[in-house]
């Protein structure tokens, strides 16, 4: 029965993690100036540092504490998104899309090619403006940053300055393209998720998300930009791919617009462009944090994911912050490895009687379950009991796994020696081009150590030697962190395993 347990919890954790992978898985900077200024900043009302560099080619970038923007002043568009990380900058624009940002107009299809005149006099407020007017259409684009944090303003104005009626149509706001570093955008695929009439979408099956939009994100394992929709100025959220290049966009409308001579209308967007990090989605009340997907337990992992930044605060280090983590979640669930174990070993004391059993009615299989039943039922012992604490802590695990794979906080984290990137593979060094992990291979270790423990019947040992292969094979490729938990769990498993195997003996 022991066999059946393993292979039940083994088998059940394997479908999740496979089931999770299949279904769920630059330019010249040539610095022409420079101006640094300290301002009343008129969106969120703080003193503010805006450097402002002017570049060749009508490109211009504008800098902030957490990133670094370029515009070009063709479509009034931003070409270049850099994140001030941990260990340097990356840029979360997809190379592939020329204008990943852009405004379209129904009646004016080639806005996005259109020269808009740039207006950098409010750079001391934060503010960079584009404007252009075409056949009595003035459109302007007014971006408005925050020197800190992630969420900047975008202002949309059109006006109509002619003496008759403009029909403009759909008014479109897009973002195209993978969101992520270089290795999210070639490697991971990208999400749309959307929170429409307090619904929230997860790659919606319509393109076409009709209602009352609150947000809409396209966003990768790590990092994501959102349209938060707050004054409700658009009706309706698009998402898709774009059929020539395979790419995502996602984007906000407004439907049927019409301008009367000398009116103008006004749309605010408030973009989110960073980590996703739940604290910070979360303070955002719109629900943001749900776009990290942490699966089915998602509320475990948000409770391990405030437990690791806790125990992160003590040791500066996420490295060992999950080992302590293990430590206290092992504790916790000692008083169901303990049931567990005394099951097992209450069965390996009942082994030879089973065997002799088995042979006597070998050639009844119905009688054989009857006299089995007996025997359970003498020496007191339920033959599941092995089983069900171990699947209740499944959730447990899942919830972890989940937790681990998408925490944007161990991104480049350092452990020790070789493990410099807790959300990579520890590669130590790589022969003939394959690469070393010592910490997936430490880990089948442990699995065959437990498995050895574990196993009471000699004949099913042979069989069970797969399993550790088997998921060392798994997790070959998983993040380091992710690996180092499941090490430190089978290491703590073994060590519980021992003591009351020596206990009860």
């Amino acid at each position: 029965m022991e066999r059946r347990t393993l292979l039940a919890v083994i088998l059940s954790v394997f479908i999740l993690i496979l089931w999770q992978n299949m279904f769920m898985p630059k330019r010249k900077r040539i610095v022409k100036k420079e101006i640094r200024t300290k301002a009343e900043e008129p969106y969120q009302h703080k003193e503010r540092k805006v450097r402002l560099e002017k570049i060749p080619e009508a490109e211009i970038r504008v800098k902030t504490e957490n990133s670094e923007i370029a515009f070009t002043s063709k479509g009034g568009s931003i070409i270049g998104w850099e994140l001030k990380e941990r260990i340097g900058k990356i840029n979360i624009v997809n190379p592939e899309s020329p204008l990943p940002e852009r405004l379209q107009i129904e009646t004016v299809p080639d806005i996005a090619e259109r020269e808009f005149k740039t207006d950098t006099s409010r750079i001391k407020q934060g503010e960079i403006v584009f404007t252009t007017i075409l056949d009595g259409l003035f459109i302007e684009k007014r971006f408005i940053f925050q020197e800190r944090g992630y969420e900047h303003l975008l202002e949309i104005v059109l006006e109509n300055r002619k003496e008759t009626g403009i029909k403009i149509g759909d008014v479109r706001y897009i973002w195209e393209g993978k969101v992520g570093d270089e290795k999210e955008r070639k490697g991971i695929k990208n999400n749309v998720t959307a929170l429409v009439n307090k619904k929230f979408f997860k790659n919606p099956d319509s393109e076409d998300l009709s209602g009352k939009v609150r947000w809409i994100a396209l966003g990768s394992q790590y990092f994501m930009v959102s349209f938060l929709n707050q004054e409700v100025h658009f009706n309706r959220g698009i998402a898709g791919k774009q059929t020539r290049e395979d790419l995502p966009y996602m984007g906000l409308v407004k439907s049927d617009v019409f301008l009367s001579p000398g009116q103008k209308q006004r749309y605010r967007i408030k973009l989110f462009v960073g980590p996703k990090r739940y604290r910070l989605l979360k303070k955002s009340g719109e629900m943001m944090e749900k776009s990290i997907d942490f699966g089915l337990f998602s509320f475990l992992s948000v409770l391990f994911l405030h437990a690791l930044t806790f125990f992160h605060k003590l040791t500066g280090n996420y490295g060992w912050s999950i080992i302590l983590m293990t430590c206290f979640i092992q504790l916790f669930l000692s008083p169901l490895s303990r049931k567990s174990y005394k099951s097992m070993h209450a069965m390996k004391r009942l082994q030879p009687k089973i065997e002799a059993l088995r042979i006597k009615y070998k050639d009844d299989p119905k009688r054989l379950n009857i006299e089995m039943m007996n025997l359970y039922k003498s020496a007191k012992v339920n033959p599941f009991g092995g089983c069900l604490p171990m699947l209740l802590q499944l959730p447990i695990f899942w919830a972890l796994f989940m937790m681990l794979r998408n925490a944007v906080e161990l991104r480049k984290a350092e452990f020790i020696f070789w493990v410099k990137d807790l959300s990579n593979p520890d590669t130590l060094f790589r022969i003939g081009g394959l690469p070393l992990n010592v910490l997936p291979l430490l880990m089948g270790i442990s699995m065959l150590v437990q498995q050895k423990i574990t196993t009471t019947d000699p004949s099913q040992s042979k069989m069970m030697m797969f399993m550790p292969i088997l998921f060392t094979f798994i997790f070959w490729n998983f993040p380091s962190g992710l690996v180092l938990y499941w090490l430190v769990n089978n290491i703590l498993s073994i060590l519980h395993q021992w003591l009351l195997v020596k206990k009860m003996s």
